[in-house]
């Protein structure tokens, strides 16, 4: 009974002394639950076909956070059990046995993480019903609060939960049961072991600088050389790696650098109370080196996938309307497909206008063309050998395309032509065409209009009258029709199988606008939920340890703050002092990724430049900063609030 009453004791002063690391496990097991809930979710999997590939998803999302999950468990264990190793070393001098000194903790440990998993899962079933408020909206349907509790959501993350907490278990356990009573009294007293010396500064530093020049190098190479497949990925891998080895080499070295610089400028040393906050500061960078790192690194991930998934979202919207332009589009070979589906819409009996159009590489054979429209997209994103070939189209094609978005054109004489772009594209189209001479039979022809307007998928066409096209058998038949009521996703396949033969190998693109809508959302959702969800847990767990090591640092600059307020510092100035420590001690995560993050953004930009997003990607900064340093600065100011109630001077 009184080991019993020992552990209830340990428990609850561990939970009110780590209570910052409570909150961020409550956090984390409440997101873990609130999105294994979305994914199981039935009105979710409803919403489409491809749902059932979310599930999946999250699910390995979930498990590759957990690794960090642990991380921040083993991390918060092991600090635990350093700062009360004096503890239980009095306990086995005491006369308790290993085995009981090991199950108190273990217990301990255990009652932790399963109340924060209790916390969390009831927590889940708010926070499920925003995410699926939110998932609902984004594909157009009107949410309804159904409160229920997912047995298999549950499930998963108390699966998520041993998993973290038997590994973390049978390591303490072997630790204490293994450790002499000598290294459990003294061990909090222990500090990391580093070299000093210039030498080893200096190679830190110059590795680090070497390493962040290469690897931002190679990764703005990699990125704008395209990434097609699993191949180009790879070839990303050492960039990655040596912008990782270039935040731990900086890390490193940073203690000794601000040795150094201190010592070439001892007035800066001595002025005010500079002395204090530096020496404390230096001791945090040579004792939390890896970890500082580790953080840094976790804080330039969460940034980048934060701007990645606004990003993402603005593709996604602007994407949904130029790649599927009509409620039916049907590209194919052969033209008996295009009899096929027009039969198939009037078997619907719907009200819908359609149109059938041909596209032409060439014009009559009479016809001279002199035309150098392909060499405007040369050294830029568009230089392939896909937009190498000009496409040409009869005007009266988009001008019935045209009047089927109730849009009008202007009319085309014979010596004029006109362009059909992306928007993306037209300055850039528009002043070369005006360049350079587009000629049929020797006559120069005039650029009439060039049109914006969303009805085709392709970079450009060229229109040119009906008359140059007049006999010439099209390359490609296209279908595209425009319905009263939107023509249900279901029907994709259905016209899929219609207009194409296996046994043939004649196959055609069917595409309904609905369907595609269905395809990108799930898209978005899948990409940008799981991007913020783990945004969301690496804040917390920076947050975490960062608080934990400033609270429980304090306990040992008691002293030091008693001794400073004896020599006659006032209350205000030593409170000032706590505040610049934590706000140094929380702002050295950030000094790396503030250096990174311009570069890596305006790389990962690159993946989106033949997309009709046109806003760059650090443009997103200023909201990702916003949501980053909402839960940061709050962490931050709950360890302040903490530190100055326990510092009781």
């Amino acid at each position: 009974m009184l080991y019993v009453k020992l552990t209830l004791r340990n428990l609850q002063r561990s939970m009110k002394e780590y209570a910052i690391f409570m909150l961020t496990m409550v956090i984390s097991m409440m997101l873990m639950y609130s999105f294994m809930a979305v994914a199981f979710s039935e009105q979710v999997l409803q919403l489409s076909k491809h749902m059932d590939a979310f599930a999946q998803v999250i699910l390995v999302v979930s498990m590759g956070l957990v690794i960090v999950i642990g991380w921040l468990i083993s991390y918060i264990a092991n600090f635990m059990l350093r700062k009360r190793s004096r503890e239980f070393g009095m306990y086995l001098l005491m006369g308790m046995t290993r085995k009981q000194v090991c199950r108190m903790f273990l217990l301990e440990q255990f009652c932790m993480g399963l109340f924060a998993y209790g916390i969390g899962c009831i927590l889940g079933l708010f926070t499920f019903q925003i995410l699926l408020a939110i998932i609902q909206h984004i594909f157009g349907i009107a949410y309804q609060f159904a409160f229920r509790f997912s047995i298999p959501a549950a499930g998963v993350t108390f699966l998520a939960f041993l998993i973290l907490y038997a590994y973390e278990l049978v390591k303490e356990y072997r630790i204490l049961h293994h450790v002499n009573i000598h290294t459990l009294l003294y061990q909090d007293q222990q500090n990391e072991t580093v070299k000093k010396g210039r030498l080893h500064t200096l190679m830190y530093m110059l590795g680090a600088i070497l390493c962040a020049a290469v690897g931002l190098k190679l990764f703005y190479d990699g990125m704008r050389n395209g990434i097609r497949d699993v191949e180009e990925t790879k070839k990303l891998l050492p960039a990655v790696l040596l912008i990782i080895a270039s935040i731990y080499a900086c890390f490193l070295g940073l203690s000794g650098f601000l040795q150094h610089f201190l010592d070439q400028h001892k007035q800066l040393k001595y002025q005010h109370n500079r002395m204090f906050l530096l020496g404390r500061l230096q001791g945090r960078l040579r004792s939390n080196r890896i970890v500082l790192a580790t953080l840094s690194l976790l804080t330039l991930v969460t940034i980048c996938f934060l701007c990645f998934g606004m990003k993402f979202k603005e593709t996604t919207d602007l994407t949904i309307h130029s790649a599927a332009p009509f409620d039916l589009q049907v590209i194919t070979q052969h033209q008996q497909y295009i009899k096929k589906a027009a039969g198939f819409l009037a078997e619907k009996k719907l009200t819908y206008e359609d149109h059938t159009y041909q596209t032409y590489t060439h014009l009559r054979d009479d016809v001279k063309v002199k035309q150098t429209f392909a060499k405007a997209l040369d050294h830029t994103a568009y230089d392939s050998t896909y937009y190498r070939t000009t496409t040409f189209m009869r005007y009266a094609d988009v001008q019935r395309l045209l009047q089927l978005k109730g849009k009008k054109v202007p009319a085309l004489e014979k010596d004029e032509y006109m362009l059909v772009v992306s928007k993306k594209q037209q300055e850039l189209m528009e002043s070369y065409c005006r360049k350079h001479p587009f000629t049929i039979n020797g006559k120069l022809m005039k650029l009439r209009y060039v049109c914006t307007e969303e009805i085709l998928q392709t970079m450009y066409f060229v229109v040119v009258p009906d008359v140059y096209v007049q006999g010439v058998k099209g390359d490609t038949f296209y279908y595209v029709a425009q319905s009263a009521k939107e023509l249900p996703s279901a029907w994709e396949d259905q016209l899929y199988e219609r207009c194409s033969n296996s046994q043939l190998q004649e196959y055609s693109s069917v595409r309904l606008h609905s369907s595609y809508v269905e395809t990108s959302m799930f898209s978005y959702v899948t990409i940008v939920f799981c991007l913020f969800y783990a945004a969301f847990i690496f804040i917390c767990a920076a947050g975490t340890i960062l608080a934990t090591q400033q609270l429980s640092d304090l306990e040992a600059q008691k002293y030091e703050y008693a001794l400073l307020h004896k020599m006659g510092a006032s209350r205000k100035t030593l409170y000032r002092l706590l505040h610049y420590q934590n706000l140094l001690y929380f702002l050295l995560p950030l000094l790396l990724p503030a250096f990174f993050m311009i570069p890596i953004l305006n790389s990962l930009d690159i993946m989106f430049t033949t997309t009709d997003a046109t806003t760059p990607m650090y443009m997103y900064l200023g909201i990702t900063l916003a949501l980053f340093f909402t839960i940061y600065l709050a962490y931050y100011a709950l360890t302040y609030i903490s530190c100055r109630r326990n510092l009781d001077i």
